[in-house]
């Protein structure tokens, strides 16, 4: 029989929390560590993009604008002009990006708080 203020786990195994924000969070814990490392997401959408402005290359869209309505052309990014400025490009939008400094200086501090110092 269980005491006053023990769940009803079996030995070894812990308490699960029962309320539907427990329930929420783990359901996102789940799917969160199903997904790949954050590497191959940027690495899969960044091709998923290339394909897709490779398939609607050529289509035109009206987008409402302040000034009236702008026609935006889709542009094949898979062309040799559309990768060369990606690759000359890449450094100056990545050191560019602020979210990216705090990412590279915090990183190495979480992991040294985690294995360096525990």
């Amino acid at each position: 029989m269980a005491e006053a203020g023990q769940g009803t786990s079996t030995p070894g195994e812990p308490e699960q929390p029962q309320g539907i924000v427990a329930k929420l969070l783990g359901w996102v814990e789940k799917v969160g560590n199903r997904l790949p490392d954050p590497a191959f997401l940027f690495l899969f959408t960044l091709l998923l993009v290339w394909v897709a402005s490779l398939v609607f290359a050529g289509y035109e869209f009206s987008v409402p604008a302040r000034d009236g309505v702008r026609i935006l052309a889709v542009q094949n990014q898979l062309t040799g002009q559309s990768l060369a400025v990606f690759l000359s490009s890449m450094v100056t939008t990545f050191t560019g990006f602020a979210p990216l400094g705090v990412v590279l200086v915090g990183l190495p501090l979480g992991l040294s708080a985690t294995y360096v110092y525990p």
